[in-house]
């Protein structure tokens, strides 16, 4: 059977809620349904924290949430953990190549600005 491409995030960055985060973000690898085995084609660690990922229905792009967050502070520095404030949600888009499989980041990004859950869904 052909290997199907697989996405995987990873969490690489720390937050309150993710204090042992020691992923490496993105990873695009090549899966038998077969076999059930894997192999790691590519990596992008610029990747922050991606979660919720979404391909479009035709396979030329991937899109990413990072999940990223900081904790308040009181005037005093005192962190105040139970008011965790989501900070930078952008979503990654990935470029991916139907021929060779090959992914690639594009550097654009959608600035969303408050926590989110992303999906797409066909029309």
């Amino acid at each position: 059977m052909e290997e199907l491409p697989l996405f995987i995030g990873t969490l690489n960055c720390a937050t309150p809620y993710f204090q042992g985060a020691c992923g490496d973000g993105m990873n695009v690898s090549g899966f038998d349904e077969d076999t059930l085995d894997f192999c790691k084609l590519a990596g992008y660690p610029q990747v922050k924290n991606p979660a919720d990922l979404s391909v479009r229905s035709d396979g030329h792009r991937v899109y990413t949430k990072s999940e990223l967050a900081s904790v308040a502070h009181d005037d005093k520095g005192t962190d105040l953990a139970h008011q965790v404030r989501a900070y930078g949600p952008s979503v990654s888009v990935l470029a991916r190549d139907q021929a060779t499989g090959a992914s690639r980041v594009t550097g654009a990004a959608l600035q969303i600005g408050t926590p989110m859950c992303l999906k797409f869904a066909g029309v």
